[in-house]
């Protein structure tokens, strides 16, 4: 059934009480009507009674005339008001069976996609790879086409899976375009980073978030993909492309995203606490009212970062890159740690005064 169709029947639901409501009415007018036209023929009757009464012949043969097609016509008016209620309960009967027909259809149509959402997230648990990738196909195409019905389900069984899946040794490969996940990952990864705006309205109308704890995304490709809100604690991302990607008020705790493309990614208010985020590519990154505290940022590029209210208390900046930063203080910049002479590399205004170690990074 396609949405033309839904949109047609939806509106002849929303009509039909009214117009069966007008229905006594409409009849109850024509009744009224008819009985002003019988009694105008019911005159002619009885004219046509009192001519045969005078015996005129001539008169007769014409009022017979003119008596027989009153008849006639008083016995149509007649059969016209008998007859409407029947062609009205069958008219309501003829709906009511529509109506019935919809919904069996509907509710096959319900039961269609149900079974697909299952084999698909079925698919999900094989040990062929190839499956698993139809599987995931499969749920993604559901969740966008239904997405009230599935979206939201068809997440949440994405989620379950890679929290669940266990990365063989050497399943990450590289080719001419670089390094990849195994091909079912990359698959979720895609299906995450291209949500319509659809999708993504309903989530938050849900108060929905992916909840990726854990998971083992390294090398994932989540350009633009948005993950506001999203519980990433202990995440491992290492190498992942998460450019222009929205991370606002996400939980990344302790997560792993050393070299980590984060290019003009969203940030404000994420937790970082303990991340690892060594050498991650943050360049023109919104890291307002983040939390790096404990962060490890060694020689990370930072440079026209937006650090404004950012707090960095026990962060390690060894070599980091903050040429061009926002909003950063010096009283930020103080509460932050590097190798004894291997301070950062500050814009023009601030100075190291951070405390420094000796020994491994």
């Amino acid at each position: 059934m396609n949405k033309r169709d839904e949109n047609k029947q939806s509106g002849w639901q929303r009509i039909k009480p009214w117009v069966w409501g007008l229905v006594p009415f409409v009849w109850y007018g024509a009744s009224i009507a008819a009985l002003g036209v019988i009694y105008g023929h019911w005159q002619i009757v009885v004219v046509a009674l009192k001519t045969i009464l005078t015996d005129d012949t001539m008169q007769i043969h014409e009022t017979l005339l003119m008596a027989g097609e009153a008849l006639r016509n008083l016995a149509l008016i007649l059969a016209a008001i008998l007859s409407f209620p029947l062609v009205v309960w069958r008219g309501m009967a003829a709906d009511k069976q529509a109506t019935a027909a919809i919904g069996q259809l509907a509710d096959a149509e319900k039961q269609r996609l149900q079974n697909l959402y299952d084999k698909g997230r079925d698919m999900l648990a094989s040990d062929n790879i190839i499956t698993r990738i139809e599987g995931i196909q499969s749920l993604a195409e559901i969740a966008s086409g239904h997405v009230e019905a599935f979206h939201i389900r068809t997440m949440e069984a994405l989620c379950q899976f890679m929290r669940h899946r266990k990365w063989e040794v050497g399943e990450s490969k590289m080719d001419a375009d670089g390094n990849h996940p195994p091909d079912d990952v990359k698959e979720v990864a895609s299906v995450i980073s291209t949500r319509s705006e659809r999708q993504i309205e309903f989530e938050k109308s849900k108060n929905w978030t992916f909840k990726l704890d854990g998971v083992n995304l390294t090398f994932a490709p989540l350009l633009s993909a948005d993950l506001s809100n999203a519980r990433l604690s202990s995440v491992r991302l290492p190498h992942a492309n998460l450019s222009s990607a929205n991370l606002s008020h996400a939980v990344l705790s302790y997560a792993h995203l050393g070299e980590a493309g984060l290019l003009n990614a969203n940030l404000s208010r994420a937790s970082l606490t303990r991340a690892l985020l060594r050498e991650a590519v943050l360049s023109h990154a919104n890291l307002s009212k983040a939390v790096l505290e404990e962060a490890n940022l060694i020689g990370a590029e930072l440079n026209n970062a937006d650090l404004t209210g950012a707090s960095l208390v026990g962060a390690d900046l060894t070599g980091a890159d903050l040429t061009g930063v926002k909003g950063l203080t010096q009283a930020q910049l103080d509460k932050a740690r590097a190798k004894k002479g291997k301070p950062p590399i500050l814009p023009e205004g601030l100075e190291w005064k951070g405390e420094e170690y000796e020994g491994p990074y």
